[in-house]
């Protein structure tokens, strides 16, 4: 599972605004009872993160490909979003030539959808 570190920014309906490494903001489900201030994680499991090479309408984080390997059924990439946190995807591999492979190196945005996330206080 990856954990990113941060603190609650900002509280506003079901949604918790995450301030990571004071770099960035991810949204979270309010799933706990925060106040602003507190320090948190985010959940989420590699499966659920995908990859793309351009923000879509998911939870988008900017990132580079710091590893990329090949088991089997699966692609395992590590990709760091700051200089503290990275972020492990597991891709299950599938046919065809389209299909985008990454490598080290390359800039890419970790994406998941906001439900797929756990808030976990500390």
């Amino acid at each position: 599972t990856n954990f990113i570190h941060g603190k609650v920014e900002s509280i506003s309906g079901d949604e918790v605004m995450i301030l990571v490494e004071d770099q960035f903001l991810v949204p979270a489900p309010k799933d706990k009872t925060v106040t602003r201030g507190d320090p948190v994680s985010l959940a989420v499991r590699p499966e659920k993160v995908m990859l793309n090479t351009e923000e879509s309408d998911c939870i988008s984080i900017p990132g580079t490909i710091v590893e990329s390997i090949y088991i089997g059924t699966d692609l395992r990439y590590e990709v760091k979003i700051s200089e503290q946190t990275t972020v492990s995807v597991r891709e299950q591999n599938r046919t065809g030539k389209s299909e985008k492979r990454f490598r080290r190196g390359d800039n890419v945005f970790v994406c998941w959808d906001q439900e797929r996330a756990s808030l976990l206080t500390e």
